[in-house]
């Protein structure tokens, strides 16, 4: 299954791309919602920062929302 951006003839959405039993390719436009970010913007200015304090403590990587 193949999935890509659709963004043409009035319908935003991912393009689902898959083959049936027979052969045959069927294709359907998945509603989606899209994001706007820059580009090179690193994970902690996307989802947060990690908290050191909370990470040591329980020995995994918890992220802090800012």
């Amino acid at each position: 299954m193949l999935i890509q951006p659709v963004l043409k003839s009035g319908k935003t959405g991912l393009l689902k791309k898959w083959n049936d039993s027979s052969g045959n390719i069927k294709t359907q436009v998945v509603r989606s919602p899209f994001v706007q970010i820059p580009l090179g913007v690193t994970e902690d200015r996307l989802i947060g920062s990690v908290d050191v304090e909370e990470s040591v403590k329980t020995e995994t990587t918890v992220s802090s929302q800012c």
